[in-house]
């Protein structure tokens, strides 16, 4: 059964996979602001968060362009239940949208090709009495027309702009557990890469795969792989099933992550929290204090995952 405080955020998605160019992190927090999620700009280890966000439109999710100079962000409409992506100045200036979403759709997690050209992002589209879907699209950083690119969620480009990956879950009735599958910047030669994964984000080197691998009665851990999909390596031994993320760090040396902390109290809500665990293994480091909520660059993939596994309203 759900937490009850899960329908409320369902409509916070992915953590966009890219690193920030320098030694600095976007992270989402409803710190001071009664419930309403802010982006800020934080050191890498979470400290000196500054809000650059003002309005309360602006959704949790934030990624850098590779040159740091831009933000791609989603811009949410919650009494339509639509967002629509955008992209801004570093500072929050300048705000500007390049897709707006139609109606029963949500455009969410945007991701920077490496030469700042475009941006991937994923459409969740939920029609009254129908199952949710999902779709991979690609639009002009600078503005222009969309190309849809197939089935898919949560897209990731590989340093060298090559590859994409994303998070693809199995159509049909009954247990359905989401895939990371790989394919080329313009939707081709789609091949499967890891079952029972989801949101992959690849190294600043692109020689390793970090992703949540899902294990029996949703237990989620971080695992990191090669780009083939061999060589599998457990990071976390959390089996938690609000474990999320991943998200490396700029030098590559550790992988960012959330989850939910457990309340000391029996009525207490549960906060979530941004995690650091060292690439090669080891213990992970609490790296937020403040209660409530808090991710890294954006809201929680799993919530994007629950809303397409949901099926119909």
């Amino acid at each position: 059964m759900l937490a009850p405080w899960l329908p409320a955020l369902l409509w916070a998605f992915a953590l966009p996979p890219g690193p920030p160019p320098a030694a600095r992190l976007i992270i989402a927090s409803e710190r001071g602001r009664g419930g309403v999620l802010q982006l800020y700009m934080a050191a890498a280890d979470g400290s000196g968060a500054k809000r650059i966000t003002r309005g309360d439109a602006v959704e949790p999710e934030g990624v850098f362009s590779p040159d740091g100079a831009r933000i791609a962000c989603t811009v949410a409409d919650p009494i339509h239940n639509t967002s629509d992506i955008a992209v801004m100045a570093a500072d929050g200036s300048g705000l500007r949208r390049l897709v707006v979403a139609g109606s029963k759709q949500q455009c969410c997690e945007p991701s920077w090709s490496p030469d700042g050209r475009r941006i991937a992002y994923a459409v969740l589209e939920r029609p009254s009495g129908g199952a949710a879907a999902c779709h991979l699209w690609v639009v002009p950083s600078d503005g222009g027309e969309a190309a849809r690119l197939g089935e898919g969620m949560l897209p990731a480009w590989s340093p060298d702009g090559k590859t994409i990956l994303c998070t693809v879950v199995p159509a049909g009735s009954g247990e359905k557990k989401p895939a990371i599958c790989r394919m080329d910047p313009d939707g081709g030669r789609r091949r499967p890469l890891l079952p029972d994964a989801a949101m992959a984000a690849w190294s600043p080197d692109g020689r390793r795969i970090a992703y949540i691998g899902i294990g029996e009665c949703g237990a989620m851990n971080v695992f990191t792989c090669a780009p083939d999909g061999t060589d599998r390596k457990r990071l976390t031994t959390l089996d938690d099933p609000f474990v999320c993320g991943p998200q490396w760090t700029p030098d590559g040396k550790a992988i960012l992550f959330t989850d939910a902390a457990r309340p000391k109290s029996s009525v207490a809500e549960p906060s979530i929290h941004i995690y650091s665990v060292p690439a090669q293994g080891g213990k992970p480091r609490q790296l937020t204090r403040e209660g409530g909520m808090n991710f890294v660059g954006s809201g929680s993939g799993i919530f994007l995952l629950m809303a397409v596994l949901a099926g119909p309203d």
